[in-house]
């Protein structure tokens, strides 16, 4: 009987301890008319206070911002700039893997492989930036032997063939 009565005392000591100079209960917040009104869900905030038989008016957070837990308070938290939090939770940013970029920190992309368009890595990605291709050198070293190819061989033909004739060697 005395253990119960102890027990009773130790937690309502603790819990008047805990709530000693506010007025307002654990899921209310004193407004600035100093009325204790309910308090805003999360992922909310308040946008009128409580006043008399009406309760706190609350509104969404807007894009970009997030409030992670019931509150009295007039404005969200602004998410971190990569911006994929919630309403509910902020961003959590993380650095790319290596071979792995995004620019505003969020959804990595695979690094483009240049040898898939018949290109060379000019310069190495980053975990923000994707690899800058650049076209082969010897593509254009190729069309050019081909050109030459294309005029020089037939050129070459027409001087045997003329050389041949006036050495009565071909009917």
């Amino acid at each position: 009987m005395i253990s119960t009565f102890l027990t009773r005392l130790y937690i309502f000591g603790t819990c008047a301890a805990l709530t000693f100079g506010s007025k307002c209960g654990q899921s209310e917040y004193s407004s600035a008319a100093e009325e204790c009104c309910p308090m805003c869900a999360i992922g909310s905030v308040v946008l009128k206070d409580c006043h008399g038989d009406y309760s706190t008016t609350c509104k969404p957070c807007s894009k970009g911002t997030f409030m992670n837990e019931p509150n009295g308070l007039l404005t969200c938290f602004q998410c971190k700039i990569c911006e994929n939090g919630t309403k509910s939770s902020d961003t959590v940013c993380e650095p790319c893997l290596s071979g792995f970029y995004s620019p505003e920190g969020v959804n990595c992309s695979k690094w483009t492989d240049c040898s898939v368009k018949n290109e060379i890595e000019e310069q190495e990605g980053t975990s923000i930036k994707d690899v800058q291709c650049k076209p082969r050198n010897w593509n254009m070293r190729y069309g050019l032997i081909a050109a030459l190819l294309t005029v020089t061989v037939p050129l070459l033909l027409s001087l045997i063939v003329l050389y041949l004739k006036q050495n009565h060697k071909i009917l």
